[in-house]
């Protein structure tokens, strides 16, 4: 590891030594990017659409079909309720079981109709849904009004540890109107619900089979698959639900079951895709790639995700409350070699807090802070340190490769980085106390634009920059209360150009997922949340 990363840094302080002579890298049309009059083109993220479109082949009367299905999970899953959800690990699972009131379709950015079939939001604190009629749970009781009563307003307030309180913290009343209509009223105004409520916590459930059976009537939904046996830290196996409204549209999925796998070891997982063990992997590693790629019979793509690498500026240090030293620091960095050396060239940079799926997000801004070592340079004369200075670093150990390409290309520019590699905890307690300068961190993003207010925050413990802006906490808190969607984005866009113009958080790249399927496998719903939903998974022989 010590060898690799020295021979890392020795490429890397040879690139920026060139660049910092005077002549700061280019972008080409289609990401190609030259220092020195070299060109070189990354390979390149799929677009989400194409990969899917892929996967809409329709079940064909003249093909055998697999009769039982195998894909993995990496995050064990402790509580099959989605009242208790913890992780990533039980979304996909959760998916194939619940259904939510809404679906949010990563393609358009838009909400769509999934146990709701329409909706009517009267204010932005009342809303009214109308369910699906007709909608069986796997127990055979019928969807009405009364199970999103018991779902979302009196379980939460009976179980203990529940996950969803974007929601559940801000129900004044669930309401039925009638047996097929609910209306929702908050205690406070809030237009980011419908980007809430497809998130895997709110999956409905039956009240009759959670009162019936408090221990695991929970696991009863209206979704296409019904669990049929689950060994925490080795599988869950699920047999299709026959009578689910989901085969209604497309027809019977001819998969009779499908067996998660709980495997931790990501070459584990790709090795068993390849032998035919696995229809499908979402959890494929960057470094397992191109050997899937040449097996020849496994279909591999790779796309932008829902998480966000970015450096976070202590706001109340000494040195990074000076706006023109985090533009310097802006300003020295090689963001496409950063992005080449994390992820093989293939991650998206990012201009915005925000998320490329994410409500309001605005990246179009007067000047984006591209690398240009002769412009740093001179805002660090700007900011009084002509000289150079010093700066700490901190981060947790699976930081150590990108820190030092960061420390690497900020030397060239006169800033020395000390690097200091901390646990999570480690890392918490330097927030907290303010001991660092700079911070590296990534965060998992939700698509509705209220998530970012925290950011605003300094009282936040999630607010690493401890960035303090009572004007815009209030403007993203008057967002929620906006009903006018022109109005409400451009709300959520002063708040994104405060973030572009204090600089208390630098945006670097976006995450990526990797997946791969087995040849004749169609069905998959793939998404950037990397939460994809396998109901409809079908494997051709």
């Amino acid at each position: 590891m010590k060898r690799t990363l020295a021979l890392i840094l020795a490429l890397v302080m040879t690139m920026a030594l060139v660049a910092c002579g005077g002549q700061p890298s280019t972008s080409t049309p289609g990401g190609a990017s030259s220092s020195g009059g070299a060109t070189t083109t990354p390979p390149e993220t799929s677009d989400i659409k194409d990969i899917n479109k892929d996967q809409e082949v329709k079940v064909e009367e003249t093909k055998t079909y697999k009769k039982e299905l195998a894909i993995p999970y990496g995050n064990n899953i402790t509580a099959f309720d989605p009242m208790l959800k913890t992780g990533a690990g039980p979304d996909v699972a959760y998916k194939m079981v619940y259904n939510q009131l809404v679906n949010f379709n990563f393609e358009t950015n838009e909400i769509e109709p999934e146990l709701a079939e329409s909706w009517v939001v009267e204010s932005a604190n009342s809303y009214v849904f109308n369910l699906r009629k007709g909608v069986k749970f796997s127990n055979g009781e019928e969807l009405t009004a009364d199970d999103i009563v018991f779902t979302f307003f009196e379980r939460p307030k009976a179980v203990s540890g529940t996950t969803g309180t974007a929601i559940w913290n801000y129900l004044e009343a669930v309401e039925v109107i009638n047996d097929y209509s609910v209306r929702f009223k908050m205690t406070r105004d809030d237009a980011d619900v419908l980007y809430r409520l497809f998130l895997a916590y709110f999956g409905i459930l039956n009240r009759e089979a959670c009162e019936k059976d408090p221990e695991n009537g929970q696991m009863i939904g209206t979704g296409g698959w019904i669990v049929d046996s689950w060994a925490p830290g080795d599988h869950v196996t699920f047999v299709r639900f026959d009578n689910s409204w989901v085969w209604e549209e497309n027809g019977m999925n001819p998969t009779e079951k499908i067996v998660m796998r709980y495997m931790t070891e990501s070459s584990a997982r790709s090795i068993a895709l390849q032998n035919n063990e696995l229809a499908a992997n979402h959890l494929v590693s960057l470094s397992d790639l191109d050997s899937l790629k040449a097996s020849g019979n496994i279909h591999t793509a790779v796309f932008n995700a829902e998480t966000l690498n970015y450096i976070a500026f202590n706001m109340t240090g000494d040195l990074m409350s000076n706006v023109k030293l985090r533009q310097a620091v802006a300003y020295a960095i090689n963001y496409d070699e950063i992005i080449e050396f994390t992820s093989n060239g293939l991650a998206t940079r990012a201009y915005s807090m925000w998320g490329k799926s994410q409500y309001g997000l605005f990246e179009d801004f007067d000047e984006q802070f591209e690398y240009n070592p002769e412009k740093a340079k001179q805002l660090l004369t700007e900011a009084g340190y002509a000289n150079g200075l010093e700066i700490d670093f901190i981060g947790t150990a699976a930081r150590e490769t990108v820190a030092t390409l960061l420390q690497a290309q900020l030397s060239q520019c006169n800033i020395k980085m000390n690097i200091s590699l901390l646990d999570s905890a480690g890392v918490t307690a330097a927030v907290k106390d303010g001991t660092f300068d700079i911070l590296w961190y990534d965060i998992s993003l939700r698509v509705d634009g209220g998530r970012m207010s925290f950011l605003n925050d300094g009282k936040q413990s999630s607010n690493r920059a401890k960035y303090d802006n009572p004007e815009m906490l209030q403007k993203s808190n008057e967002a929620l209360g906006e009903k006018d969607d022109a109005k409400r984005r451009e709300m959520y866009k002063e708040v994104q150009i405060a973030f572009h113009e204090d600089l208390p958080y630098l945006p670097m790249y976006y995450g990526i997922s990797v997946v791969g399927w087995a040849d004749g496998v169609t069905g998959i719903e793939w998404t950037l949340d990397a939460k994809p939903d396998f109901t409809h998974m079908r494997w051709a022989e």
